[in-house]
């Protein structure tokens, strides 16, 4: 029996890479999509740390997810090699930007979507149809819990995979009944080098500087203190592949998922606005939360 044959993107490094070398040691083919495969040094040493399975194999890919042409160029070169057949494709390419609104240009938050959600789209319009015509394939986007809870200053990239989650479940009821399944993924914090690059813009209003300082002090570094490892999200997207019966949505995250429960039983967005709201209230001088007294409360002293 021939082995999968799988795409990955963003694959040179963080998640996409875990997860090319996840799939090619459960057997799989895998087509490493990257930017520049002239430099695929980290992920080749991670694919010979270990023997892989025979027929495995992982092929170094030149694909940027930002071009239409070059990913239609990339998956079209993919299915001439097997057949017309691609199994598996996972959409890890991605681009994080966390910034105020005020400062974020146009410009910042199209460049956020053109990876984000654009690239994942060019992934999906290339594959979808020879998938179609074998009757049978997933397409894996990577989504975050970003994608789910509006995080403070998190606007450009929240909305890149607002998309993705939406546009993935419009297609998972169009195609599940013809064989192909989209999930998504949702990690929550995860220690990769894209992760250590990702700085908040440290030039609020006046007004902001205090909440995005509380953010920083609080939520940021809960977020650190959290991180999962690539490899630990990986096993998640690896249970996607081989589900019998996959699910939409995948959330690697238990504290993510905890914030997202409450979402879902929330049908005014109370919970939820309190909840992110706390997330970056400034601190007092005793290291509280300044609060606004009730209307009407009073005082207790000890």
């Amino acid at each position: 029996m021939d082995p999968p044959i799988a795409i990955v993107t963003g694959a040179n490094s963080g998640i996409g890479l875990a997860v090319t070398v996840a799939l090619a040691r459960a057997g799989h083919v895998v087509h490493a999509g990257m930017r520049d495969a002239a430099a695929p040094d980290e992920l080749l040493a991670a694919v010979a740390s270990a023997p892989l399975p025979a027929a495995a194999a992982v092929h170094v890919l030149r694909m940027d997810v930002g071009s239409d042409a070059s990913v239609a160029s990339a998956v079209a070169s993919v299915l001439a090699a097997t057949g017309d057949r691609v199994d598996v494709a996972v959409a890890c390419a991605g681009y994080g930007v966390i910034m105020n609104v005020e400062d974020a240009t146009v410009e910042d938050v199209s460049s956020c979507m053109n990876v984000n959600f654009f690239g994942a789209l060019r992934v999906v319009k290339a594959v979808v149809p020879a998938m179609r015509r074998r009757g049978a394939g997933r397409v894996i986007g990577v989504s975050s819990v970003a994608g789910l809870i509006g995080l403070p200053f998190y606007g450009p990239y929240a909305a890149s995979k607002f998309a993705m989650e939406g546009f993935w479940e419009c297609c998972a009821a169009e195609y599940k009944a013809l064989g192909v399944h989209f999930i998504v993924v949702e990690p929550g914090p995860v220690a990769t080098n894209v992760a250590a690059r990702i700085q908040m813009k440290r030039s609020p209003p006046g007004d902001l500087a205090p909440i995005c300082a509380a953010f920083e002090a609080k939520t940021v570094r809960s977020m650190m203190e959290s991180m999962q490892s690539a490899d630990e999200c990986a096993a998640f997207f690896l249970r996607a592949v081989t589900d019998p019966t996959p699910a939409l949505r995948y959330m690697t995250h238990e504290g993510s998922a905890e914030l997202l429960r409450t979402k879902y039983v929330d049908l005014d967005g109370a919970g939820v606005a309190a909840a992110t709201a706390a997330m970056s209230a400034p601190m007092s001088e005793d290291g509280g939360e300044k609060k606004k007294e009730e209307e009407g409360g009073e005082k207790h002293s000890e």
